[in-house]
This record gives structure tokens, C-alpha cells and sequence, in this order.
């Protein structure tokens, strides 16, 4: 696992894990000696709440993206499909990606939502000179991880929509204009 990669956040991965662990009832709370290059680090960051939704969500849906703040048991958990993302919410919490034994990044849940924020993600052939394309692409030294991805649920950025506005359009049966109308 790559703990330094680029995103919203710098070493985004490492500060989500960092923050993880800190919480009190965190299974690996006060723990020094973590590697962070156990393939497992992620899971032992968990709750036990969380890691009891984790385990019932892997035994009913293996590989998926599971929605940790949601009791899979009570019938209201959120799963994704194999093709598919659940809707995000605003209270989304940890979305663990089963595939890669973590839960998704704040960058990540941006970019599931459409907004541009993957450094070059649309300038391949300079990234280093990619426009910023929305507010998450300007550096800020007190954005946090938790508020990115808390900004995620329920929103979307503006290019998505305007894909489905102009799909929309393109279905649309159009009239032909009279040769008598004039302008």
C-alpha cells in the first residue's frame, strides 16, 4: 500500500489512518508500535462496532463496499453492487472497499461523485501544470479528511450534471423548425 500518494489532502492515506486510530474506542487506540504496511493496518483501526458490520458484511457480500456506520443485520445496511457505488450520504462514515482492505479516501469519495480533484486527472499529458477545476484542487492548510469526506455525501459536481443534461436532451424528439420561421 502506498502511503503517499497524491490527493485532496497530502498523505491523505496516512492521515486518515492516523485520525482512525486515535479515536478511543478504536481497536488499536494508544497502540506505538504499528506497521503500516500490514496489509491489515485499516481493519485494526476500526471500532468494534465497525469491525462486527465489517465481518456480517463480507460473510453476505464479499468484494463489495460496505457502509460501516450501518448495521448490515438490521436489513438497512448499504452495500454496494459489483457494478455500483451506494448513494453517498452526508453521514457516510467509513466506506470500506473490501477489494482493497481499507476504506475509501476523502479523495476517493469526491472523485465517486464526479468532482475533478485526481491531480491531472484532466490534463494527462502535463499534470503538473492541471488546472484547478473546483475548490478541492487549491491547497488549504485546514482542510481535514474527516470534512472532505463528510462534503462527499449528497453533493456532486457540476460535470456529471451536465452529462445528464445534455443526454437528456440528446433523447429528446426535436420538431422540425418551419422554413417560414424566420428570425
Amino acid at each position: 500500500m502506498q502511503m503517499n500518494q497524491n490527493g485532496v489532502l497530502q498523505n491523505e492515506a496516512a492521515a486518515e489512518l492516523q485520525w482512525a486510530m486515535s479515536r478511543p474506542s478504536s481497536i488499536s487506540h494508544g497502540k506505538e508500535d504499528v506497521d503500516v504496511h500490514d496489509p491489515d493496518v485499516f481493519k485494526c483501526a476500526l471500532t468494534q462496532t465497525e469491525l462486527d458490520h465489517l465481518e456480517a458484511y463480507q460473510a453476505s457480500n464479499p468484494g463489495h463496499v460496505y457502509q460501516l456506520n450501518q448495521n448490515p443485520t438490521s436489513g438497512f445496511g448499504a452495500t454496494s453492487t459489483p457494478w455500483a457505488l451506494a448513494t453517498l450520504i452526508r453521514n457516510c462514515g467509513l466506506l470500506y472497499f473490501d477489494d482493497a482492505n481499507r476504506w475509501l479516501l476523502p479523495t476517493e469519495l469526491l472523485a465517486t461523485q464526479g468532482f475533478p480533484v485526481i491531480p491531472g486527472m484532466f490534463n494527462l499529458r502535463d499534470p503538473e501544470h492541471a488546472r484547478e477545476l473546483c475548490s478541492f484542487n487549491i491547497a488549504r492548510a485546514d482542510r481535514k479528511g474527516r470534512h472532505v469526506g463528510a462534503q462527499a455525501g449528497n453533493s456532486m459536481h457540476t460535470f456529471p450534471m451536465t452529462v445528464l443534461q445534455i443526454h437528456s436532451l440528446v433523447c429528446l424528439k426535436h420538431q422540425a423548425i418551419p422554413d417560414s420561421w424566420t428570425w
